[in-house]
């Protein structure tokens, strides 16, 4: 913002800015102190996680630190079946001790992921009309990541959840500064989005910063097919000229290009980029009775 003030820009300008906040705040552990509500029984889905772990054969091997302990992550007596009709209701005495519980202990933000919410988000809905003004910063599932696959769509969440607050913060202290609706961010995917939905949606802003380098690289220069030694590497970023070598050295790249202002990439990258929405939303079908145009096939 000071560079924007010195050169008299903080009016009448829009930004598009590229941030590492929430990829920090994960990497770092310093995210919000944070809850997971979940189906009663299935608070440890989020540390259970799936098989995939990086040292196969490692007869030591642990698990990372899940972001959320096992004294943050509560069960509601609550299910909803795979068919989307509503088995067990919502026991909304119990929900409503959970959310005093949290207030006690000072959580800052909270996920909210119900079994099969992508199918009937009613429960994820009655949870998070409860924490209408708690003060806690609240990411529910099925408003993020309303897809099936219990665990991706969890950990989705928390992640969310995890980095909201901070994100909240720091892109609100930027936005105070600019013109309302002139700040937009970049996300993983190459696209802009809203600085409300980025406060919203944080962790679709955890490749924020490397990705508007990918989309300037990529601007200029448009080839594929060809074999990388025979190219020079470019470096770009901040922290580009750290992890250039080693890549170049992985690839076979014979040499290495640092510009003198590397981070200008990044910022051309953000610039050039487009507006994009992702919306997804999974759709379970009977495999007896699908056809070939159901599933999109020719």
């Amino acid at each position: 913002m000071k560079g924007l003030q010195h050169i008299g820009f903080t009016q009448g300008v829009r930004v598009v800015h590229g941030s590492t906040v929430a990829t920090n705040a994960i990497l770092e552990r310093k995210g919000a102190k944070t809850a997971l509500i979940t189906n009663e029984g299935f608070e440890d889905i989020l540390e259970i996680g799936r098989q995939n772990r990086q040292d196969l054969y490692a007869l030591d091997y642990r698990k990372p630190t899940s972001l959320i302990p096992r004294k943050w992550r509560f069960g509601v007596e609550s299910r909803i079946c795979a068919d989307g009709c509503e088995e067990t209701p919502f026991n909304d005495e119990q929900a409503r001790k959970v959310l005093k519980s949290l207030k006690e202990q000072g959580v800052e933000s909270a996920a909210v992921c119900f079994l099969f919410s992508f199918l009937n988000n009613a429960h994820e809905t009655q949870m998070k009309e409860l924490f209408d003004e708690s003060g806690i910063m609240l990411s529910v599932s099925s408003e993020l990541l309303a897809e099936f696959r219990e665990y991706e769509r969890m950990s989705t969440t928390v992640i969310n959840a995890y980095v909201a607050p901070k994100m909240k913060s720091y892109l609100g202290q930027i936005q105070d500064a600019l013109d309302e609706k002139s700040l937009a961010v970049m996300q993983s995917n190459g696209g802009r989005i809203t600085a409300q939905t980025a406060m919203q949606e944080p962790v679709r802003t955890i490749y924020s910063g490397p990705a508007g380098g990918v989309v300037g690289a990529w601007t200029i220069g448009k080839q594929a097919g060809y074999d990388p030694r025979d190219f020079t590497l470019f470096s770009f970023g901040g922290a580009g000229g750290l992890h250039a070598v080693f890549l170049a050295r992985m690839l076979g790249i014979p040499r290495v290009m640092i510009p003198k202002n590397p981070g200008l990439l990044s910022a051309m990258g953000m610039l050039l980029a487009d507006v994009v929405k992702d919306y997804s939303q999974t759709v379970m079908l009977d495999a007896g009775t699908t056809t070939a145009e159901d599933e999109g096939t020719p």
